[in-house]
């Protein structure tokens, strides 16, 4: 039998177990829809024996020799979410609104940041049957409604809301290789998410807390004190679960209850570890490749038009993700280094094509680069390429103010043509004397021509730089302080 089927057989021994002892722990109260106290269980999801883990755990550690890397943070991953609101019959009891599912998005969003994972909502369906909305773990009522429902379980998180019997807040089952089985997804009971009235577990981390299940975390308190815990190695073991918030020490260092793979109460949960990124990245890759893609900022285009000065400028992304937006750089003729021109803001997480567009006004003559800086959220960022836009030479010639003026003992200054011609640049004092030859040749057309003005063997004073072509003459003063 091959490793990866070993993995699914003793992920579906583990389901089978949980039928009809998954709520037996009454562990947690919640308020009710009428505030009254609710007694019932954290999670629910079937926990694997030692052995079953260490089979898990050798399996990924020959999947990570055989595809080594997979574990490192490279880019950004979209799971679309199809949500299944399963009500009672009266098609009222557990109901929830579209804002508050989108809202649900947004806190596993914020949640899974810190591992490049963002979500959003592809769909959201209602349904009505008691029996479903009921089912419990490894029930035959949970596997018909997930049956029904389930939409391409190997590409999209199904997401169902329900109304548990035995008070449930949620659960979820581990990957194991089988992509679409339909049993995959997360189930919550519905008023967990934001706005709900499951109060202390009603900010939507239920949610959060059974996600990082599906995408392969063990419970902070997986083996208690023994190794190897939750099989990551930068979570502190935890004796048992931790419940409310606080903090204890139970195996010799302080318990991670802030950890979303903890009990806490959902406001005093708030992180996940590099660790924990890591194993997920490598199951996700090993069990839910379909899934498991990149999707970056897919920039399609980037183009320039001219008209005079005015450089306008277009580009279209086929998706975004964490896209915050793009910086708009500009690599003046005769420069060394881009600048920033504006910001335009990007879309976030989309799928979707999306057009920009930005322009420059008042360009001065010469040959200019441009390009684009997209910066994520978190701040990182990767640029397009680059983009020349030249800008010609208005009426028969351009002479740039000389910079730094005053000056000492350097300055530079930039002149263009129009039509090709011999030009000659000359430094004059005050009495009309040739005091330095700064530039002789033939200069072609529309390229400007950057000319430096060394005047350490000068005395201080006012001086002409005069510059004359074959169809102009030129000149403008400029100053040396010693």
């Amino acid at each position: 039998m091959r490793l990866a089927t070993l993995i699914r057989s003793v992920m579906l021994v583990a389901i089978a177990f949980s039928v009809g002892t998954a709520v037996n722990a009454q562990n947690i109260t919640y308020a009710g829809p009428d505030g009254a106290p609710i007694e019932g269980e954290r999670c629910a999801t079937p926990e694997i024996s030692p052995q079953q883990q260490a089979a898990v755990d050798a399996f990924l550690e020959n999947f990570l020799a055989e595809n080594p890397g997979t574990q490192n943070r490279d880019g950004f991953y979209l799971i679309p979410i199809a949500y299944h609101i399963v009500r009672y019959d009266n098609g009222t009891t557990g109901e929830v609104s579209d804002a508050d599912i989108e809202e649900q998005t947004d806190v596993l969003t914020a949640a899974f940041a810190f591992m490049d994972i963002v979500f959003e909502t592809a769909s959201i369906d209602r349904t009505d049957n008691t029996t479903w909305a009921q089912a419990q773990p490894g029930s035959s009522a949970e596997f018909a409604m997930k049956a029904a429902l389930a939409i391409d379980p190997a590409s999209t998180l199904n997401f169902y809301t329900t109304v548990p019997s035995g008070g449930l807040l949620g659960w979820a089952y581990f990957p194991d290789g089988c992509e679409s089985c339909t049993y995959h997804g997360v189930v919550c009971l519905y008023s967990t998410l934001p706005n709900g009235t499951a109060v202390p577990y009603n900010l939507g981390d239920t949610g959060t807390h059974e996600v990082g299940h599906f995408v392969g975390l063990y419970h902070t308190f997986q083996n208690g004190c023994t190794p190897p815990g939750d099989s990551v190695d930068d979570t502190n073991y935890e004796a048992s679960p931790f419940f409310g918030c606080g903090s204890r020490t139970t195996c010799g260092s302080p318990d991670p209850i802030e950890n979303f793979m903890d009990y806490t109460d959902d406001a005093c949960m708030f992180e996940f570890t590099p660790g924990q990124q890591e194993r997920a990245y490598v199951q996700m890759a090993a069990f839910r490749p379909t899934m498991w893609i990149k999707v970056p900022v897919e920039l399609v285009s980037f183009n320039a038009t001219l008209n005079g000065d005015v450089a306008t400028f277009e580009w279209v992304t086929s998706s975004e993700t964490n896209n915050s937006g793009f910086e708009v750089q500009m690599l003046p003729d005769g420069q060394s280094e881009y600048q920033a021109m504006a910001f335009v803001e990007g879309h976030g997480t989309t799928t979707e094509v999306q057009h920009y567009t930005y322009s420059v006004i008042g360009l001065n003559s010469g040959t200019h680069m441009f390009r684009l800086k997209q910066i994520d959220f978190d701040g990182r960022f990767e640029y397009s390429q680059e983009i020349e836009v030249s800008v010609g030479v208005p009426g028969t010639h351009v002479l740039e103010a000389a910079y730094p003026n005053p000056f000492n003992p350097e300055a530079t200054f930039r002149f263009g043509v129009n039509t090709q011609q011999n030009v000659r640049a000359e430094l004059v004092d005050v009495l009309g004397r040739v005091v330095s030859n700064l530039f002789e040749g033939n200069v072609a057309a529309d390229e400007m021509q950057t000319v430096r003005i060394d005047g350490s063997s000068l005395p201080s004073g006012t001086y002409m730089i005069r510059i004359v072509g074959e169809t102009f003459a030129d000149a403008q003063s400029v100053t040396l302080l010693k």
